[in-house]
């Protein structure tokens, strides 16, 4: 071969390499440091484990629902930490909802690696053993689905394959790729990456409860006209809310719990 195919060959390895790595490494941004709910003052939360498809011990914090209340399986967005994420549902656990939030693979201490894969067995795994972490039987229709922005692709996809009374995703996207290709200027992500993916839009047809979406229109991370998009071809029952001046992970200050509190309570019957 002439020197030309030679560093064609370089060449290609190289962009293999280097997209192999930043699926590996380049991706996730979670804290290392553990954590406590005491840190929290989250007196109410206990920590609990759970075991996953594959072995592996991943944490779970739990604050247990008031007799026949909804539960919220809550999933948070990358370079967050579990113990905010699970603060800014105070007002919801004062109304007697139950919260669960899995703390991610390679997370706050967590010695595994972070992974979609990972996450989706974690998930799965956290909703099947759900009644056993809360020590009470919760019903599907009366299982609620929240994810934050990463949060969201990990629970649609959760939601595409086990029942839940309601999906709430908070800052979503259709695709993980596409925020990379934005936030470095036009690489062509979608074109190269053959994980980590995140292809909500690929799988939110299979999502059948009644869902809320809800984004900010000030989101510089990910357009609301993403989630705008993703909406529109996910099955009905649906709605759509753009807070006129959120962020990406503000939402909590515009009238979030709120409105969840709101769709919640409209769509979910009361136990008797």
């Amino acid at each position: 071969m002439s020197g030309w195919h030679w560093l064609a060959i370089l060449l290609v390895s190289g962009l293999v390499f280097s997209i192999w790595a930043f699926q590996r490494w380049g991706i996730y941004e979670f804290p290392k440091t553990e954590e406590t709910p005491a840190a929290y003052g989250l007196s109410e939360v206990v920590v609990k484990e759970l075991i996953s498809e594959d072995g592996a011990r991943i944490q779970v914090w739990v604050s247990s629902p008031d007799e026949g209340a909804p539960t919220i399986l809550s999933f948070y967005g990358n370079a967050a930490k579990i113990g905010g994420s699970m603060e800014r549902f105070k007002p919801l656990m004062a109304k007697g909802y139950g919260i669960v939030v899995m703390q991610y693979r390679g997370a706050s201490g967590d010695k595994n690696r972070s992974s979609e894969r990972g996450f989706a067995m974690d998930a799965r795994a956290l909703y099947d053993q759900m009644d056993t972490l809360i020590g009470r039987v919760v019903p599907s229709e009366r299982r609620i689905l929240h994810g934050l922005s990463l949060g969201s692709a990990v629970g649609a996809r959760l939601a595409s394959e086990r029942e839940f009374g309601a999906v709430i995703l908070e800052a979503s996207m259709p695709r993980a790729c596409r925020y990379y290709t934005k936030r470095y200027r036009g690489f062509p992500f979608c074109y190269l990456m053959w994980s980590e993916r995140y292809d909500t839009v690929d799988l939110i047809d299979r999502v059948t409860a009644p869902k809320l979406f809800v984004h900010g229109a000030k989101d510089k991370s990910l357009p609301f006209e993403w989630a705008v998009q993703l909406a529109e071809i996910a099955p009905d029952p649906k709605r759509i809310v753009v807070f006129p001046d959120g962020g990406h992970a503000d939402l909590a200050k515009h009238g979030l719990i709120d409105l969840m509190s709101e769709f919640i309570e409209d769509v979910i019957p009361s136990a008797e």
